[in-house]
């Protein structure tokens, strides 16, 4: 068994709000499964995670530290003329159960 939990972050959600709910949703998938699979737009830029206002780090924080999450996707996933950053991401504690081509 494992648990898929699709997550988007809205933008201007207040940064506690989003730390707490999302430690929420880490919390009980993992409780209730051995292996989890958390996918979406994070928009927290984890290639750059302590460019303010540090939502990256945060996250990763939250999901490295403390759940053990790795996340799967490396390259950026939204590039414009002017940046290149990583919002959207697979994050697992089981990378043998997500296969990318």
């Amino acid at each position: 068994w494992f648990a898929l939990t699709g997550i988007y972050k809205p933008p201007n959600i207040p940064k506690n709000q989003w730390k707490f709910e999302l430690s929420l949703i880490f919390h009980a998938s993992t409780t209730i499964s051995y292996d989890v699979i958390f996918l979406g737009d994070f928009n927290c830029d984890t290639m750059e995670p302590n460019k303010p206002p540090v939502d990256g780090r945060n996250l990763s924080e939250l999901s490295v530290d403390i759940y053990n999450l790795k996340n799967l996707i490396t390259s950026p996933t939204r590039i414009t003329k002017a940046s290149k950053t990583l919002l959207d991401l697979i994050l697992t504690n089981k990378k043998r159960i997500c296969h990318l081509a």
